[in-house]
């Protein structure tokens, strides 16, 4: 990600990314020191894990700022490059004339699309980590643009050796369509993979940049000034845009009602700025300063839209300072006998959990992997008053238990014994049977349901339409998932008694399989369902709060 940023934007900016880059790779190499050190203790792990996890947040955000950065310069005007090629195309100017503008307007289009290209290939990497749709669909959009590229270039240069013939300029016209269809198709890709706050910052910080100038060349050089302006209204509608998309991605709430009524306002303030420009060079401004209230009327409803999608968008707040007191250990000697744990409910007290310990190998023990990563992914939030994290937490370790149970009963059978007979011993395990094991299908079945519900009832009272569909795709192979499981448990039950070494390893395979991807789509819900909360106007269960821990 950061090395294609700094590679495709370059300069004093690409140099920044790549010493935050170095910075991240000295961090983890520390890490792993730390990590392999007998001596170190668990404060010295945490300590460097909080210091890396801070410098890939300052990277990636670095990215995502400079990426919203080159998306507001590269896509403001599209168009632009491709009118003035047919301009060229069709000048009345003496042959060796036509032909010098042309070459260079024509040098102009192509490295303007292939800038369009760069900073989309920048976006893909950036912008669509988490999304392989977006990503494939991205980079079908940038093939599409580089095909279409050549071919305007051509049926260009055939229309300017040919001016007068119709059938040179419907057939530019035809590829200069097909152009500009692909080019505002991998413009709305690129959108997609900027978030609409980092598009704000960045154009607010433009138009203030060109307003500014604009207002300081009036004085001078009006005529430069006005070329100032119409970048001004550039980004204004670029900035209209994105403020459609965004009313289309949130339902009905105050925020929908504010960010409608900016819209309006700052649509009506670059009118105005476009008539005030005209009364100005005309000499017939009513108001002296009638141009600059103007330019600075456009950048004010800017930002206000910037500040309302800003606050919009604002992170969980902090936990208080203050928390309640822990409750008091009781003495050894009024302590009530301990309770032996149950065979299958040993998931009901949470155990010790070190998150900042080394995850078991995911090809030697991949479920255990697996179950370990969504157990870190829980351990982030506090559990009471939260019901999903809760079942989430109890799939992973009941899932723990089902990968343990499996190992020891595969090397009996390979031994020869039975479960119930002679012939060896057994690792100790909350599964005294396959019975066992069948049962705690059906439960982590009913925890998935359980989240499932949790999750649809967060859904519906989220206004931002884009966070809810992400929720909805991350829960969607849940329902399947908890189906298979029940067959490959009922698969697994049928494979008792002698030992069977093809139907035992396919079986695992399918539970290996199963298990790996139904954890991974419980953990991508936790994460959208917190994203979605941040968003609720209310929140209807009391029992889905989430608290990250300090």
């Amino acid at each position: 990600m950061a090395a294609a940023l700094a590679k495709n934007i370059g300069g004093e900016v690409g140099e920044s990314i790549d010493a935050q880059k170095a910075k991240v790779a000295e961090l983890l190499r520390k890490l792993q020191d730390v990590i392999d050190d007998p001596k170190s203790t668990s404060e010295q792990k945490k300590a460097a894990q909080a210091e890396l996890k801070e410098a890939i947040a300052e990277l990636k955000k670095s990215c995502n700022d400079h990426l919203a950065a080159k998306v507001v310069g590269t896509y403001v005007d599209i168009t632009g490059p491709i009118m003035e090629l047919q301009a060229a195309a069709l000048a009345p100017l003496a042959p060796a004339e036509k032909s010098e503008k042309f070459n260079t307007k024509a040098a102009d289009f192509s490295l303007h699309a292939e800038q369009l290209c760069r900073v989309a290939e920048v976006a893909t990497d950036v912008g669509c980590d988490e999304d392989p749709k977006r990503h494939e669909n991205l980079k079908l959009s940038i093939e599409a643009l580089r095909d279409a590229t050549p071919m305007v270039v051509y049926s260009a240069k055939t229309l300017s050796l040919n001016p007068d013939s119709e059938s040179a300029k419907e057939n530019f016209d035809l590829v200069k369509e097909q152009w500009v269809t692909e080019a505002v198709r991998l413009r709305t890709d690129v959108d997609k993979c900027v978030k609409p706050t980092d598009f704000m910052v960045e154009s607010e910080k433009k138009v203030k940049e060109e307003g500014d100038a604009a207002m300081a060349l009036m004085k001078t050089s009006p005529k430069e000034a006005v070329v100032k302006v119409a970048m001004v209204q550039k980004i204004t509608n670029r900035v209209l845009e994105v403020t459609d998309a965004e009313l289309e991605n949130v339902g009905d709430c105050e925020y929908r009602v504010k960010l409608v009524d900016h819209r309006a306002n700052l649509q009506q303030a670059i009118k105005n700025a476009g008539q005030a420009t005209n009364d100005h060079i005309r000499g017939q401004a009513k108001d002296p300063e009638g141009f600059n209230k103007s330019i600075t009327e456009v950048h004010m409803n800017i930002n206000r839209i910037k500040d309302e999608m800003v606050g919009f968008y604002l992170p969980l707040p902090p936990l208080p300072d203050e928390l309640p007191p822990p409750i008091p250990e009781e003495d050894e000697e009024e302590k009530p006998p301990a309770r032996p744990p149950g065979p299958v409910d040993s998931d009901d007290e949470d155990e010790p959990f070190d998150a900042s310990a080394p995850a078991p190998d995911p090809v030697e023990a991949p479920i255990e992997h697996a179950a370990f990563k969504l157990r870190q992914e829980t351990a982030k939030y506090i559990e009471e008053d939260n019901d999903m994290i809760t079942a989430a937490r109890k799939i992973a370790q009941k899932f723990q238990q089902m990968a343990k149970y499996t190992k020891g009963r595969r090397e009996l059978l390979e031994l020869g014994s039975t479960e119930d007979g002679e012939g060896g011993r057994r690792e100790k395990s909350e599964f005294s049977s396959m019975t066992d094991m069948i049962k705690t299908c059906k439960e982590i079945i009913a925890l998935t349901k359980n989240i499932q519900k949790h999750a649809s009832m967060i859904s519906k009272n989220c206004p931002d339409k884009r966070l809810v569909m992400s929720l909805a795709n991350s829960m969607e192979p849940i329902g399947m998932l908890s189906q298979q499981l029940n067959i490959i448990a009922s698969v697994k039950a049928s494979a008792t008694g002698k030992y069977n070494e093809e139907a035992e390893v396919e079986a695992d395979e399918m539970l290996t399989i199963n298990a790996q991807n139904l954890m991974k789509s419980v953990r991508d819900t936790v994460r959208a369902s917190e994203a979605c909360s941040v968003k609720m106007m209310s929140n209807p269960n009391a029992n889905l709060q989430f608290k990250r821990r300090r």
